[in-house]
């Protein structure tokens, strides 16, 4: 029930990298149309405090996610109705495109993001991104399917 009522990152990360483990290892995942072998990689761009980061590398690692290809984003945030969690399938000049099942904003515009403040989201920037909050995901490809 912690992923409906609001989770931790720590419980996300244990979650996600068990579940792509799982299938990386059990399931031979192949692209539809090409039937190039593929499987999930997952990274943690700003797991630790050891590594510094500003606004622009921090919307630098958003910027990966391009569901087109094959990288999204899921992302932690603070708006004004609390915290969130939400999928980012592509930026664009228009800000965020957004995949959500809480009906928030499906493009959130980058002037209307702070980046690891510590003031409560406020009307000029209503949404506050933690930096350690970052999960990228990815097809890695393998190859193409060999005849048998």
């Amino acid at each position: 029930m912690s992923y409906f009522n609001g989770t931790k990152r720590g419980t996300i990360k244990n979650t996600l990298s068990r579940v792509l483990s799982y299938l990386n290892s059990h399931f031979d995942m192949y692209h539809d149309k090409t039937q190039e072998l593929y499987e999930f990689e997952f990274s943690i761009p700003y797991w630790l405090n050891d590594t510094s980061r500003n606004r622009k590398q921090v919307l630098k690692q958003i910027a990966q996610a391009d569901n087109a290809k094959n990288c999204v984003c899921i992302v932690g945030y603070d708006h004004q109705t609390g915290g969130h969690w939400s999928v980012v399938m592509k930026v664009s000049d228009k800000g965020l495109h957004m995949l959500d099942s809480n009906y928030e904003k499906s493009i959130i515009p980058l002037d209307e993001i702070a980046i690891d403040g510590s003031k409560k989201p406020r009307p000029s920037k209503p949404y506050r991104f933690t930096s350690e909050d970052i999960f990228v995901i990815r097809k890695k490809w393998l190859g193409e399917l060999t005849a048998l």
